[in-house]
């Protein structure tokens, strides 16, 4: 049988303020405290409140943070960060064809 909390194991985080978002164990330290990774960040978590599910990577993978964030998604805060950028753009260019439209009325 093989253990539930190991190196490149996919959890899901049940208590905190990142409660119910994905986490892959990079680091098994002692007994009950791990180092997890969600999206971009690593931190020491409790065993206690992690849920493993059945997916793993390999370790070795895992320790280039490209694949540790592949095999967990980016926080919802990163995700509106980025639709405020395009929204940001958008705007850009609407100010810019307004003054387009402006030169070519003068």
């Amino acid at each position: 049988m093989m253990p539930a909390i190991e190196v490149g194991r996919v959890c899901y985080l049940a208590r905190g303020r990142n409660a119910g978002q994905k986490a892959v164990i990079v680091e098994a330290g002692n007994g009950i405290i791990v180092t997890v990774q969600t999206g971009g960040k690593r931190k020491k978590c409790n065993i206690r409140h992690l849920f493993p599910t059945k997916e793993t990577g390999e370790a070795k993978a895992l320790k280039e943070t490209k694949a540790v964030e592949k095999a967990a998604p980016k926080p919802k805060q990163e995700k509106k960060r980025a639709k405020e950028k395009t929204a940001d753009k958008k705007a850009g260019k609407k100010t810019e064809k307004k003054a387009e439209k402006k030169k070519k009325g003068k």
